[in-house]
């Protein structure tokens, strides 16, 4: 991907077509999850928001959220789809 921005985690969420796995797989393939044994893994703070599941919880839904503004929803749909993304999922603890 050189010279583009990497897709963020919505983007991946689609990708992956709701398939959790393949999901986590684009999110570390993409630098957004670091996983045991990770370059870096060991030197990344302990005290980030992925750290404590209810703070990343709202750290994910809040750049998701952002990201169905970005695509032009309005509150009402951002509402709908969040709704759908929760209903789907989208927002589960993953099962490492």
């Amino acid at each position: 991907m050189t010279g583009t921005a990497k897709p963020g985690p919505f983007e991946l969420w689609q990708e992956a077509g709701g398939d959790g796995d393949r999901y986590r797989e684009l999110m570390r393939e993409h630098g957004h999850l670091l996983s045991p044994g990770d370059e870096g893994y060991g030197e990344a703070p302990a005290n980030l928001p992925c750290g404590w599941p209810r703070k990343r919880d709202e750290v994910l839904m809040a750049e998701v959220r952002d990201q169905y503004r970005d695509l032009g929803l309005d509150e009402d749909q951002v509402a709908e789809a969040m709704s759908a993304a929760r209903d789907a999922g989208m927002f589960d603890a993953p099962a490492w």
